[in-house]
């Protein structure tokens, strides 16, 4: 039926996602819930315009029979005069006919719109179970996603775990390698030196110290 075909489109199956698998997955599930919200939000407006229209033909109802009374209290006050009122009698006799068959439309009309609040009403029932099943698939893709980002998080301790097993300490600043222009490095020998790595192919920095300008550096 209608739950079964609303249960095949909105079943998520994710196997081995990625991270941006899931991401995307969580973001169909915000957008359609959304979307369900919204259209409970126009019924609920419809819901509320349906019943005030029925309390406006609940008012005419009435109307109409307050009309008919004063119509029979007419024909009452008229009645000594048959032969002069006859015809205004059947006139009478018309228009409560067609009060009787405007009370019948508006009865017709009456039983169509409590049809339509009963199709409403399953309509929001079927939104508030589908509403749940998106809630369990949200939480079933959070899920993933945190057992998804556990995973990577280990993967990243194990490779740096590796990178810093197989790290070898340089014997030189030769053979340091490095996006910056200057950085310390510890030698395999223990000393702790500073290396201009992108100067003449890198090498040492050695450090001078003069006691005014007359030492020549170059000397």
């Amino acid at each position: 039926g209608r739950f079964d075909k609303m249960n095949e489109m909105l079943t998520i199956t994710v196997q081995s996602p990625t991270l941006d698998d899931l991401v995307k997955v969580i973001q169909k599930v915000q957008r359609q819930a959304e979307v369900d919200q919204e259209s409970v939000r126009e019924n609920q407006r419809k819901l509320k315009t349906i019943k005030e229209d029925l309390d406006t033909k609940q008012q005419d109802i009435i109307s109409l029979k307050d009309n008919m009374n004063t119509t029979k209290q007419y024909v009452k006050n008229n009645n000594k005069d048959l032969d002069a009122k006859q015809q205004d009698i059947i006139s009478l006799k018309d228009n409560m006919n067609n009060t009787k068959q405007d009370i019948m439309s508006i009865k017709e009309d009456l039983d169509a719109k409590h049809q339509n609040s009963e199709s409403i009403r399953e309509n929001i029932d079927i939104n508030k179970h589908n509403m749940t099943i998106f809630q369990e698939n949200l939480t079933m893709t959070v899920a993933n996603f945190s057992a998804a980002l556990k995973e990577v998080e280990i993967q990243i301790h194990e490779v740096n775990r590796l990178l810093l097993y197989n790290f070898v300490p340089p014997t030189s600043c030769r053979s340091v390698t490095s996006t910056k222009a200057r950085v310390f490095v510890t030698l395999a020998s223990g000393l702790k030196v500073m290396c201009d790595t992108k100067t003449d192919g890198g090498g040492w920095i050695i450090f001078q110290r003069r006691i005014n300008g007359k030492v020549d550096f170059y000397r």
